[in-house]
């Protein structure tokens, strides 16, 4: 019983000394984070003047594709695709590029953004272009390359005839399950672009330097939108003096020499264990942003919208069933007791945030009739998508999109209660809107 004793001692030793050592390591890592971002604030107000029109805008991922989308809309005096071929000759220039994209001739190609909710399609006689941007790593949806996919087939083109551009950051590939069934089947006829080492080099070797002189708009817009990547990047020239200054930081406070191939080796290994470390604590630190951000919305959204659907206009028809709320996803369900077949829901998707119908069960969908009821009553709302089963329509578009919500963790007091009223009104809209449907 003694040495049962003492072991049981022990392992709890043991588990505080281990607790004690995390305690401490988050500590310093946590130091170290406040006076690296003191520092980065301190070299940033040392940049010289440097103005750019869209850092200005705060642009997100759909005004990317927007910009891609009027650049491979050009054409010149011939009617020729001159910026669509030079992305087409530039992706066959890759070395080991899929040799069925060299398959590609262009000749009268439409070109549309979010159209269907894909964010860059280009559809010509004989081949479809699916591009999907993810320039600020947003997570794939739940199948979303396969929806893309089924969507374009819909649309008259065979499989073998489409093709998937996955627009990444800096080169990180898609999730396996956003694919369906069809990863294997496109292996051939995808290819992952990154804005950081391909779309940029792309502009500024192949598109720039054959813009005619007359051509001055479009090359100033080109010259922004490099600019503008640079700026993403930290490769503009005039930061280069403070990523050094930073650079220099990080080596003192981490004690990094690389005066001997030891002493590299050594450092290497310690700015990757440095590296690990700062992932683990942005993973907890996003967590617990996640976790306030819901009890803030629990406390100030929540409640206001319970009292909100027990109005008497509402008969005590509408009841709250999920409400889940974080920096970088909104859900928000509403039942009404009359309807057997669908749920109204508050989502975001695709950067915005819109109010619609989902299916109870996508088993049990709605009739024509009811279907083209919906269809004449919604008429000026965003439109439906028949390709995904969970919703029979999608709504109106909301008021706010996903940047405005990934800064909810600045929001005051009273913008809270506006985004509060902005789904009530939301609610209330596709209520009135369905009256009488059996749904």
């Amino acid at each position: 019983m003694a040495q049962e004793n003492k072991s049981i001692k022990d392992a709890l030793t043991l588990l505080q000394d281990i607790q004690l050592a995390v305690e401490e390591e988050c500590k310093s890592l946590l130091d170290f984070v406040s006076e690296f971002a003191k520092r980065y604030e301190e070299e940033k107000r040392k940049l010289p003047f440097h103005l750019n029109v869209i850092d200005e805008l705060h642009i997100n991922e759909n005004a990317h594709s927007r910009i891609l989308m009027k650049l491979l809309c050009y054409q010149n005096d011939k009617g020729e695709h001159e910026i669509l071929q030079s992305l087409l000759e530039y992706i066959q220039s890759i070395k080991g590029h899929p040799e069925t994209f060299n398959d590609i001739i262009i000749k009268n190609p439409t070109i549309t953004q979010e159209e269907q909710r894909i964010d860059l399609w280009v559809r010509d006689e004989g081949y479809a272009i699916i591009f999907e941007n993810k320039i600020y790593n947003a997570k794939d949806q739940e199948e979303q390359i396969c929806r893309y996919i089924k969507k374009t087939k819909d649309n008259n083109y065979k499989e073998e005839n489409i093709y998937v551009i996955y627009l990444s950051q800096d080169g990180i590939e898609p999730e396996g399950q956003t694919w369906g069934n069809y990863k294997d089947i496109f292996k051939d006829r995808y290819l992952n672009l990154s804005f950081r080492y391909n779309i940029l080099s792309w502009l500024r070797e192949l598109v720039l330097p054959n813009i005619r002189y007359k051509e001055d708009y479009l090359k100033c817009a080109i010259k922004q939108y490099i600019d503008y990547l640079d700026g993403l990047f930290d490769l503009r020239t005039i930061q280069k003096p403070m990523i050094m200054e930073l650079n220099k930081f990080i080596k003192e406070k981490l004690n990094l020499n690389d005066k001997t191939p030891q002493e590299c080796l050594e450092s290497l290994k310690g700015l990757k264990e440095k590296k690990d470390s700062l992932q683990e604590l942005a993973t907890v630190m996003e967590r617990l942003c996640n976790e306030y951000i819901q009890k803030t919305a629990d406390s100030i959204i929540k409640p206001e919208l319970i009292s909100f659907l027990k109005r008497e206009d509402f008969e005590q028809r509408l009841k709250l069933e999920e409400f889940s709320f974080s920096i970088d996803n909104l859900e928000i369900r509403v039942s009404n007791v009359s309807w057997k077949k669908c749920h109204i829901i508050v989502s975001l998707e695709k950067e915005k945030i819109f109010g619609g119908l989902r299916h109870k069960d996508t088993k049990d969908p709605l009739s024509p009739n009811e279907l083209d009821l919906l269809k004449n009553r919604l008429a000026d709302w965003e439109g439906s998508d028949e390709n995904d089963p969970r919703w029979t329509f999608f709504g109106a578009k909301g008021y706010f999109d996903k940047e405005y919500l990934n800064n909810c963790s600045n929001w005051s007091l009273e913008t809270w209660q506006a985004f509060e009223k902005g789904i009530e009104k939301l609610i209330q809209d596709i209520y009135e809107k369905c009256k009488g449907i059996e749904l």
